[in-house]
Formats: C-alpha cells, structure tokens, sequence
C-alpha cells in the first residue's frame, strides 16, 4: 500500500474558501523485513527533528534524524542488553543537544507478565550515539510516564518503578539527583514546567473525584492540589501554551488552564460524525492552536488535524485515512508555520509496519498554487454529487479552460471551454477519478474566475 495521507474530506468552519491543507513533503522510514513504529517526534534545538520508535524484531530502539525537510541525516537502532521486547516512550531534549529516552518491554529473564523499564541518553549532536542506558526490574509492571526539564535542566521525569510511584531528577551524566515520593496511594502521570515548579496529574481510577494535580516545587516539595474537571479521568498529556497558560488532553477533550490550573475553556471536537481524542497540540506562529487527533472509525484508526483559536473555536480540520491503522506519535510547527507531525503506519510503503513523516502548509497559505481562492456560486454544476457526468453552465460563455483540483491543489483534469454551448451548459466527464472532494474552476468571458466544490461518488 502506498504511504500517502488522503485528504479525503474536509470541512471549512470559517469561510467557503477554506480547503484541506497541502502536504509539502512525506517521508517513510523502516525496512522492508521488521515492523517499525514511533513515540516521539522531537524538533531539536540545532534544527530538524528526531523520530524516536521501535523496532519489532529483534527488539530495538529506533531513531531517525532528519533535517528540516525530512530528509534522513542518520539512523540508529540500539538493543538493550537483556530486553526480548521493548516500547519507547516520551523523549526529552536539552540545551546541549542530549535527549532521554524512555522505554519498557520485558526482559529475557523476566518470567512473568510485568514489563520493566529502561532509560536511554543519546547525543543528536554527533551521530546519535548512546552515552548510557538503565534498567529497571521490579515486582511489577515499571514504568516510566512523562519527562521535562527542571529549571537547571535536569531531567524531570514521573514514573512507577519497584511499586512506587515517584518523580525522579535525573543529571545528565545520568546521576539520580533527587527521588520524590507523593502521598500514600498517590499515582503520578503528566507533568508540565511552570513558573517556580511543576504541575504533575494524579489519576485515580477507581474514584475519578478523587483525581488531581499536584504541584510540585522547583525543590521538590509537594503542594497545593486542584481537582480535575468533572468527567475527565485520562490524561495524555499537559503542555505549556501560550505565557500563562497550559493545555491537556484527556478522554477526548482539549482543555485550557491557567498555570494554577484553574479551567478557562473545554472542548471536545468533532468531524462530522466523529469524536477526536486530542493526542497533540502546538501553537502557531499566528497564535492560534494546531492539534494532531485519532479517529477510531469501523476501518481501522485515523489521523486528523485541528485548527483552533485561543478561546477554543474549531477553525479548520481535515481528515488524513490510510484504511488501516495509523496512530499519531508527535506534532511540531516548522520554522515557516508549517505542520510537521509523525505516525505510525500498520502497512507501509517500505514492508510491513512503518513511520511516516509529513509537512502540511498552514492553512492561512493553502490552495496559493491551485485554484483561486475566492469561491463563489456564479458557477452552475449539476449533478453534485456525481457519479461520472457533470454539467457545468456561467451566465456568460466559457472561455480558457475548465481545470478541476483536488483538496491539496493539485490538477486533476482540464477540459478546452466550449462558449458555444454556454447557454445549455458543458458537459465534462469524472471518470477514472476516485471518490472524494475536488474544486471545479471555469472563467467567463468577462475573466471573472469561479469555483464550485463537486463530490464525486
């Protein structure tokens, strides 16, 4: 199956002219004999991103570097000594171009179900080098949850090791500075850094009132609390927006806070019949959000992209589907506004399971290479939705060429105007075309350009 995200549909929330966004440039990673998959697209400091993944068999970790562009710089996989299976996690950057890793999976000699964890610090400076590794086996499923950098940029990390749960602070010679241990029957999960501390989320499964956050000193010191919203229970994931201000994902919402977590807006988006689970979100260089969805559909999973104001208005979306499982591992805003995000393909272009990388325009710019962008309803075009045969007709004769465009903007047919016909309307035909949304572009004898979105069935 061909790596190629479809626009398939999408929706304009503001205006007619809105469209799906443009992919610039995709990108497969993986090999044709073992399945791949990625946690983590981490955009570094010196420019590009990491991919941080996995490989299947024989278990490794898997890591990509590429440039600005995608293009690959390095590759490196890296067993961990004893590991039979292994999962990467979050991943973390620091000024010195050093990431952490993290991961679990399950040891050779472990016996039993539970999984034990690992740490991994690699140097994107020189050639993706491992500088350390550890491992840690316990009783139970280890595990390590969410990584930051404190105010010294240590690493900040939440976990569950040996039957605890804490929060670690970790050097980057990989010397366990501090070990935090939250109040009796406490979980810790996702962390975010504030002014003077961290905020770290506290699940409770079995009693979802009981759920909070938790702050937590630049020392390390635990403090005040606030409850969570009512009816939200997961977390994937607490980030820092705009000065002030945080953002969470969780059982499918998209929720606002002050950073004394206090809620300003809630929102749960959808697309058309579908209820997105936020997995990611960033903010864009005209200070609004972009966020990174899944779509569990009767198909398999899919992707989708969300665009969104400060106050939580849904602008712009646009569905990706592959047909099968696709699952988002990280999003990122380029250095020229655009969307960069990650995932996990199940059926790849490569061989089996692999990564796909891909940049989308932002949508302030879509469509400057296709169709005008003024979309008006001088053009007449019927049936719609068709099968085959569409009949086009403008109140002055037809002149040029009738282009039709897909949602990226790209030409998929052009026809010679026939103004003879004008008055009974043009006949053009779809045939061969897949099913899915395009614009439909003709111009009149006075040069006024028109556009009509058509379905094709």
């Amino acid at each position: 199956m061909r790596f190629i995200f479809l626009l398939l549909l999408f929706c304009g929330l503001l205006a007619a002219g809105s469209a799906g966004a443009q992919v610039r440039w995709q990108r497969t990673f993986g090999r044709a004999t073992s399945n791949e998959a990625a946690s983590e697209l981490l955009p570094l400091r010196a420019g590009g991103y990491l991919i941080v993944g996995r490989q299947e068999f024989p278990a490794r970790v898997y890591l990509v570097r590429t440039n600005s562009q995608g293009d690959t710089l390095w590759t490196r996989r890296f067993a961990i000594r004893g590991f039979e299976v292994l999962y990467t996690g979050r991943a973390c950057e620091d000024p010195s171009g050093r990431v952490l890793i993290t991961g679990d999976g399950v040891m050779i000699n472990n016996n039993s179900s539970n999984g034990d964890a690992f740490l991994m610090l690699v140097d994107t400076n020189a050639r993706g080098d491992s500088l350390w590794t550890r491992r840690t086996t316990g009783p139970t499923h280890d595990m390590y949850y969410d990584v930051t950098l404190d105010s010294n940029n240590n690493f900040f990390l939440s976990a569950g090791l040996m039957t605890q749960s804490q929060l670690l602070r970790i050097a980057a010679s990989g010397q366990v500075l501090q070990q935090i241990l939250p109040p009796p029957n406490t979980a810790v999960s996702c962390i975010v850094k504030v002014p003077g501390g961290f905020w770290v989320t506290s699940p409770n499964f079995f009693t979802p009132a009981n759920a909070r956050f938790r702050f937590v000193s630049d020392a390390g010191v635990f403090g005040a609390t606030k409850p969570y919203l009512p009816g939200n229970l997961i977390c994937y994931f607490l980030t820092a927006a705009e000065p002030g201000y945080v953002l969470m994902g969780g059982d499918g919402r998209l929720i606002k806070l002050t950073t004394d977590m206090d809620t300003v807006w809630s929102r749960q988006l959808r697309y058309f019949q579908r209820l997105p689970s936020v997995r990611h979100v960033r903010v864009t260089p005209d200070n609004n959000y972009v966020a990174l969805a899944e779509n569990y559909t009767p198909g398999g999973m899919s992707l989708s992209l969300h665009k969104l104001t400060r106050h939580g208005q849904q602008l712009r979306d646009t569905l990706f589907y592959r047909g099968d499982n696709t699952y988002a591992a990280g999003l990122a805003v380029g250095a020229a506004g655009d969307y960069v995000f990650a995932a996990s393909l199940q059926t790849g272009t490569i061989g089996r399971g692999d990564i796909g990388l891909a940049s989308l325009r932002p949508w302030s710019t879509v469509l400057a290479t296709g169709p005008a962008a003024s979309i008006t309803h001088t053009l007449e075009a019927w049936p719609n939705p068709t099968s085959e045969f569409v009949t086009l007709r403008l109140p002055r004769p037809l002149v040029g060429k009738i282009e039709l465009h897909n949602t990226l903007g790209q030409l998929m047919r052009a026809w010679p105007a026939a103004p003879s016909v004008s008055s009974t309307g043009q006949q053009v035909s779809l045939a061969g075309l897949a099913s899915g949304l395009y614009l439909l572009t003709a111009t009149d004898a006075a040069g006024n350009r028109s556009t009509v979105r058509l379905l094709k069935q």
